[in-house]
């Protein structure tokens, strides 16, 4: 799997990215994810996209799966735990985990992280911060769990994320995640 691939499933999984079965007879786990422009970037993959309700993104089942969903999954039904590897995120990786939990609020920019345990989460940003010279922090509030970028780490890493933007050929209808404008109805 190449270094992008394995970004976009680092970042997917922090973020609205699942991992199900297809079919309940399966053995393996697949990745599962309703962002339509991911097909491509995971055709290495076998990825294919399926439209219903919404778009949503399979992959055929793989052993790799069933060890990422054990890793975060634990025998929950929903994501609660980070998993070592994500310690290897890159700011593509990051980029991807904003564009699928993150909000642009008056300059602020901010990822909802409520499954995953503060400790973690703080372990994980201390990396990130480390690694990239960022001043992310994790906060609790009554109703959810999220990680702020400080405005120094938003001026810094946002043109790094508008040329990641451009290299991988992103949506511009994702765009609105960077600039803090209304998505375009």
């Amino acid at each position: 799997m190449n270094k992008t691939t394995y970004q976009i499933i680092l970042g997917s999984m922090l973020g609205d990215g699942g991992i199900t079965k297809n079919d309940p007879a399966c053995k393996n786990y697949c990745f599962k994810e309703y962002v339509v422009w991911k097909t491509k970037m995971l055709s290495e993959l076998g990825a294919k996209c399926y439209t219903q309700k919404r778009p949503e993104l399979f992959t055929a089942t793989r052993p790799i799966y069933t060890r990422i969903r054990k890793e975060m999954y634990g025998i929950q039904n929903h994501k609660n735990k980070i998993m070592k590897s994500h310690k290897n995120i890159d700011l593509f990786g990051l980029l991807i985990w904003y564009l699928d939990d993150g909000t642009w609020q008056q300059g602020q920019l901010s990822i909802k992280c409520e499954s995953f345990p503060k400790n973690d989460l703080s372990n994980l940003i201390s990396l990130i911060n480390k690694k990239y010279q960022l001043s992310l922090v994790v906060y609790d509030y009554e109703y959810t769990r999220m990680i702020a970028f400080r405005k120094a780490s938003a001026k810094k890493v946002l043109p790094k994320w508008h040329d990641l933007f451009k290299k991988h050929d992103i949506p511009s209808t994702m765009k609105y995640k960077l600039t803090g404008e209304k998505w375009p109805y």
